[in-house]
């Protein structure tokens, strides 16, 4: 079943046809096969020369033009762009005698609506064509305003916007691209090839994208550093989609969003988090440093003046006399006192810097302080070493023991464990220490909380090697701490 052709807004109308024709039998032809039935009713206006037509459009009113191209005084397709030049809103339709499939193509590019052959006319192939050259027109005159908004939109947007062809070659470049690669017109960069806007380094990053594009295959948003006509470099984000036509990809167009004083600030801060880095480092090594140097000195000097202190001390008990009861219990309390007060100094020395650290080695200092802490806290505490006679630098010693006293600090503050089992192994050149409890667990919030310092320093200690550090919880089931570091890296 054949559908009647719907015309929006115009139904019930009537669509005032303009016929430029100069030979009246073509011209009752026409009138005849545009007088039948129907919702549109055409009101057709003849003229037989050029001259009057372009006098009936500057008037105003006309829908449609029918336009001989066979006019006295007016032939081929000069006609038509006489025509359409006076009055491009309009949409025209050429109906000619003369069958050229050549001419015919020239006047359909240069704006026609169609094309129809006398002889090759009825009356519904007629009314038809003026509907749809009517209606295209419109769609037409729609599509053209809407690119113009989108132009209005893309010039006056701060994003950079471009448009390449398939030759990678730019065609269209709005001011904020100028502005963002220091040019002032777009005539110094169309027709150029798009790597001229791009560091050398990254130019073949940039085709390969560009290449999937044409392909037809989506990117994500990607970052690039780009050339300014100066020299100097910014840097932006790259969005792009393939341009299609009738089907085809042609090119490329997308959008820059200048990024350039985000990364610098970027590049700023990393930079003062490195130096805040290297000074924490640089702390951390002064108080190494001196926390050994006072236990050796409590070590040394303390523990030397106390070992005399009981020396003469037994010797004075030792000349008193057998009736002087009271000053003998008194030298019997000192040398008490002095054993507990070297025992203090020998316990501080040692949590300073523990002897075995430096002397015997980590594997030494680990048993040592696990051994240390199940004493302490009644928390048994299970140790493997792989193998036993682990060799590291100081500093690689002195973090990962550090890191082990901390993690056995928390054990004792938080874990609310009975068991921790700790393994050192060292294999394929790294090194990995695992601290696991059966407590309570962590959270993962207590890990992320910007004030568990502790956790911090773990963190930063492991830094310099480009350590890793892994924490998880389980509630009610424990706390695992592993930390790796490599044992190659400067």
């Amino acid at each position: 079943m054949n559908k009647q052709l719907e015309i929006p807004d115009r139904e019930s109308e009537t669509i005032r046809v303009l016929l430029v024709e100069d030979d009246p039998g073509e011209t009752e032809l026409i009138r005849d096969m545009l007088s039948g039935p129907g919702e549109v009713t055409f009101d057709l206006e003849c003229v037989g020369r050029l001259s009057k037509g372009l006098e009936h459009l500057a008037a105003g009113g006309i829908d449609v033009v029918l336009l001989d191209l066979g006019l006295p005084y007016s032939q081929g397709l000069d006609t038509f762009t006489m025509v359409y030049a006076r009055a491009p809103e309009v949409p025209i339709v050429v109906l000619t005698g003369l069958y050229d499939v050549t001419l015919a193509i020239k006047a359909v590019r240069e704006g026609a609506q169609d094309y129809l052959v006398k002889s090759q006319v009825d009356s519904k192939l007629l009314v038809r064509s003026l509907h749809y050259a009517i209606e295209r027109h419109r769609v037409e005159k729609k599509l053209r305003e809407s690119e113009r908004r989108f132009r209005g939109i893309v010039e006056k947007t701060q994003a950079g916007y471009f448009c390449i062809v398939r030759s990678g070659r730019y065609q269209h470049v709005n001011n904020a691209w100028l502005r963002m690669h220091g040019y002032t017109s777009p005539d110094e960069v169309i027709g150029k090839h798009f790597t001229i806007t791009h560091i050398e380094a990254e130019r073949g990053r940039v085709q390969r994208i560009t290449e999937k594009l044409l392909h037809g295959e989506p990117i994500p948003t990607a970052e690039f550093t780009r050339l300014c006509k100066d020299g100097s470099i910014g840097y932006h984000t790259f969005s792009a989609i393939p341009v299609m036509r009738s089907g085809e990809i042609v090119g490329v167009e997308g959008f820059l969003i200048d990024i350039t004083e985000r990364k610098r600030a970027e590049d700023e801060l990393s930079l003062s988090y490195e130096k805040l880095r290297n000074l924490a480092g640089h702390l951390q090594s002064i108080r190494e440093e001196e926390r050994t140097c006072i236990a050796r000195e409590i070590h040394d000097e303390l523990g030397q003046a106390l070992t005399a202190l009981k020396m003469d001390t037994s010797w004075l008990s030792s000349r008193l006399a057998k009736d002087e009861k009271s000053l003998f219990k008194k030298t019997r309390s000192m040398l008490d006192l002095i054993d507990m007060t070297i025992k203090t100094v020998k316990r501080m020395s040692t949590e300073l810097r523990p002897g075995l650290l430096d002397d015997l080695g980590l594997a030494a200092a680990i048993e040592w302080q696990a051994e240390e802490f199940q004493n302490r806290t009644g928390c048994k505490c299970e140790v493997i070493i792989d193998p036993d006679d682990i060799a590291l630098d100081d500093d690689r010693s002195t973090a990962i023991f550090r890191i082990f006293q901390e993690a056995l600090t928390n054990v004792a503050r938080h874990a609310d464990a009975t068991m921790v089992r700790v393994s050192l192994i060292e294999k394929a050149g790294k090194l990995v220490l695992e601290v696991r409890d059966n407590g309570c667990g962590i959270t993962q919030e207590q890990i992320s909380d910007p004030r568990s310092f502790g956790l911090i320093g773990i963190r930063e200690r492991v830094h310099p090697w480009r350590g890793e550090v892994k924490m998880e919880g389980v509630r009610n089931k424990g706390t695992s701490v592993t930390v790796t570091i490599l044992l190659n890296s400067k």
